[in-house]
């Protein structure tokens, strides 16, 4: 037999009988980990590989760090999936394990997954998030608020607050004694700073019991939703029809008021900084699909980049073609559109900059 598959049966023997069901909170050592990492990384048969692997994941807690090291073992998108799948449970850090996904060659791989880890939240949440009995014990107003649990649309940030954290922020501006518009001021900055799904945005917001504050919090929050796709659900707030319209107007991109100036100029940045990580991590990843796959994730979290900072992220792309793709796609994250025409510079043949000026001009 071969020596990696008995390998793995001793593997699976000991871990059976060493370990039962735990809560992650910490990974295993460094030195543990590379030592199994050694052991992966030399085993020859795919199958004994990706059996020793999960075994490893089912029976040990490991960073989304480790997980994704391993996962970048496996030659085929199939292997690294069953892989990341299993090692999902007893990831200690689950809110990066969006990090995993740059070891994919394929975005339809990443989407498998992506269902998969949004599956598994949604199952944990649902006694947090979905149930009328919990939604009352936190004592917030009565309306329809949306679930994220189960959201795929575009997101604004990574992943909402906790719920219980929430509601001891919530209830601390509601009761405090400072004026309304004081109070606002400080509500959309603990909303800048925070990721926040729909339905907390719209608890925040019930606090105002004037129409045109909660408007106005609303617009300058949208870019904060984690769930964007749902925030139509937020015009409960507004029971007035031009507060309304306003609000749906605002949301289609046709509002002419100056909060939406103001969303621009304000929180519609990313730093040098922002983009020198951004930068780095599209240098590192294979393959010009998995690039496009990062850029096009980085593009709809951050939301507001500059023509020069898109440029930039054109210009770590080899081919008209993809450079093509990920500008079209950059165009609605753009903060300075008048300008877009310069992203033409970027490429090389003229039928791109063609298409490109065909697409804007649609667009406008």
């Amino acid at each position: 037999m071969n020596k990696h598959v008995l390998l793995v049966l001793a593997f699976v023997l000991f871990s059976v009988s060493s370990f039962s069901q735990t809560t992650c909170t910490v990974p295993v050592s460094n030195t543990f980990f590379q030592r199994e990492y050694g052991t992966i990384s030399s085993t020859v048969n795919t199958t004994s590989k990706l059996t020793y692997a999960i075994n490893l994941a089912n029976n040990n807690c490991l960073s989304s760090s480790q997980v994704k090291q391993i996962t970048m073992l496996f030659f085929g998108d199939q292997d690294k999936l069953e892989f990341s799948k299993a090692a999902y449970k007893n990831t200690v850090d689950k809110e990066n394990f969006y990090d995993v996904y740059d070891a994919f060659a394929y975005f339809s791989t990443v989407f498998r997954l992506h269902d998969y880890v949004a599956a598994q939240r949604m199952q944990t949440n649902t006694n947090t998030y979905t149930t009328t009995t919990t939604i009352n014990a936190y004592d917030y107003p009565v309306y329809t608020y949306p679930e994220f649990t189960n959201y795929f649309g575009m997101t604004g940030c990574n992943y909402p607050m906790d719920e219980s954290a929430f509601y001891t922020s919530y209830t601390g501006y509601k009761f405090n004694k400072m004026s309304d518009n004081a109070k606002a001021t400080v509500v959309k900055d603990f909303i800048n700073m925070n990721c926040l799904s729909t339905a907390q945005i719209m608890k925040l917001t019930s606090i105002f019991s004037m129409e045109s504050m909660r408007l106005d919090i609303l617009k300058s929050a949208y870019l904060r939703a984690y769930d964007r796709g749902n925030y139509g659900y937020a015009d409960q707030l507004l029971p007035t029809s031009t507060y309304k319209i306003d609000f749906n107007n605002f949301l289609k991109g046709n509002s002419t008021t100056t909060t939406t100036t103001t969303i621009i100029s304000v929180a519609c940045t990313v730093t040098q900084t922002d983009m020198t990580d951004i930068k780095n991590s599209i240098k590192n990843t294979s393959f010009d699909s998995g690039k496009i796959t990062l850029a096009k994730q980085v593009l709809s979290a951050k939301k507001c980049f500059t023509v020069s900072q898109i440029k930039e992220i054109l210009g770590l792309f080899s081919f008209d073609d993809s450079k093509l793709e990920v500008a079209k796609y950059a165009y609605d994250f753009c903060s300075d559109r008048s300008n877009y025409y310069q992203v033409n510079d970027v490429f090389q043949f003229s039928s791109s900059k063609d298409d490109l000026t065909k697409y804007v001009q649609g667009r406008q």
